[in-house]
């Protein structure tokens, strides 16, 4: 059975900088937050601050990090986490939706 959603996620790979971190691209991204790879492990529950770039513009965002996946250990501890967007997001919807309509609209030049 299928989870049903608040926002549809789209498979899009924005770079985002969280503070005191390298930066990571997303997932996934919906109006409601991204899912995005760790370099360095984060804590459910924890409150995030950061930016997400879209079109070469840093979109500020806080969100509250609701699930972690770890992998491996030791040393080198990767994984994903989620988070949803708890203020900030209301710009960001308006750029990301306009951003994605002209997805659909670029055109390509091929160079023989």
């Amino acid at each position: 059975m299928s989870e049903l959603r608040a926002f549809p996620r789209h498979p899009h790979r924005l770079v985002v900088r969280l503070r005191g971190m390298l930066p990571v691209r997303t997932r996934d991204v919906s109006d409601g937050g991204f899912q995005a790879d760790m370099l360095q492990p984060l804590h459910r529950g924890s409150t995030v601050r950061g930016s997400l770039t879209l079109d070469g513009e840093e979109l500020p965002f806080e969100g509250e990090v609701v699930w972690i996946r770890v992998e491996g250990g030791g040393p080198t501890v990767r994984g994903r986490y989620a988070v949803r967007f708890t203020s900030g997001a209301e710009g960001f919807r308006q750029r990301f939706h306009t951003w994605r309509r002209r997805q659909g609209h670029r055109l390509v030049r091929w160079f023989t």
